[in-house]
């Protein structure tokens, strides 16, 4: 499927350079914290996970690891992937992930890609970068010191679908946990500048490193899945010759379009977006949806512990 799209890319005489930025908390076996505290960004919260983090890092070899650091809640680790051709990054980011995981048991621990495993802390995202080429040239390269027409464009099909979009990012109930105000996650279609509360950030940089980030995406998101549907709402952005709105440098948050809030309302719109899935391929979109469709009703049929404990002497 993803092959399917970078050929509809391809036809448009356009290649995508893509870079994943994956979040996970690193806990005891039982699935409790082996830190405590918030301290992003810290040396000394790394040098805590060691041997751990030391035995990711070498994975360079086998995969583009650019970086890894510390993140706002506790054993809350980010690693970053060096841009690659569209379907590299998705087998980088599809390797990474299930690396770090085994390293984590080998060394007595567990990590998990759970996109919301506590109440009250962060979220683990997958924030995916996106440039788009032809040959050595780069298409994002500034224009009078803002985004090029083309990246604009770009933009455009990504604001336009991104609730649809959105499904393919979050797949599971717990990923819309993740997606609530107040938690440097997204919650409407706006895009900015350095702005992490938007949804899309164009960072207008050098020609070579300018890029438009997505950061709706979850960790427990398929990479596949996700930077196809990306790279899909950018190939309606071109086609289209879409211009962006909603540019969210201050604060949009009660006039801009709500992003779904829960998997329903994701798959609702992702079955209501026919461009969409026609670039996807319908029947991909349809087996995606029913996948979709049985989780929430099995949610759905659960009692959980808050409602017990909400309700059980209260009723």
């Amino acid at each position: 499927m993803l092959r399917g799209v970078i050929g509809r890319l391809d036809d448009l005489g356009y290649t995508a350079r893509v870079g994943v930025e994956l979040e996970c908390f690193v806990l005891r076996p039982d699935g409790s914290f082996i830190q405590d505290g918030v301290h992003a960004y810290s040396l000394e919260k790394s040098n805590e996970l060691d041997p751990l983090l030391s035995a990711i890092a070498q994975l360079e070899a086998y995969v583009p690891v650019e970086g890894i650091l510390t993140e706002y809640g506790p054993g809350q680790v980010e690693v970053n992937l060096a841009h690659a051709d569209a379907l590299a990054a998705a087998d980088d980011a599809f390797r990474l992930r299930y690396a770090i995981k085994e390293l984590a048991r080998r060394h007595g621990l567990l990590a998990t890609f759970m996109a919301k495993p506590f109440t009250g802390l962060s979220g683990s995202s997958s924030h995916v970068h996106v440039s788009l080429w032809q040959q050595d040239k780069p298409l994002f390269a500034p224009a009078g010191g803002s985004e090029s027409p083309l990246a604009r464009q770009a933009v455009g099909g990504l604001l336009s679908h991104l609730p649809a979009v959105t499904l393919f990012g979050s797949p599971t109930v717990n990923s819309y946990k993740r997606l609530v105000p107040d938690a440097f996650a997204p919650i409407t279609a706006t895009w900015g500048g350095d702005n992490r509360t938007a949804a899309i950030r164009s960072l207008v940089k050098t020609p070579e490193s300018s890029r438009i980030e997505l950061r709706t995406g979850s960790a427990d998101a398929n990479p596949y899945w996700l930077v196809a549907a990306i790279l899909a709402a950018i190939v309606s952005g071109l086609e289209s010759e879409a211009e962006p709105t909603g540019r969210g440098d201050g604060d949009l948050t009660g006039r801009a379009e709500p992003l779904p809030a829960t998997l329903a309302d994701a798959l609702a719109a992702a079955r209501q977006d026919k461009v969409l899935a026609d670039i996807l391929g319908p029947d991909a979109v349809h087996d995606f949806a029913l996948l979709a469709e049985s989780e929430w009703r099995e949610y759905n049929r659960q009692v959980t512990s808050w409602e017990t404990e909400r309700y059980l002497r209260r009723a």
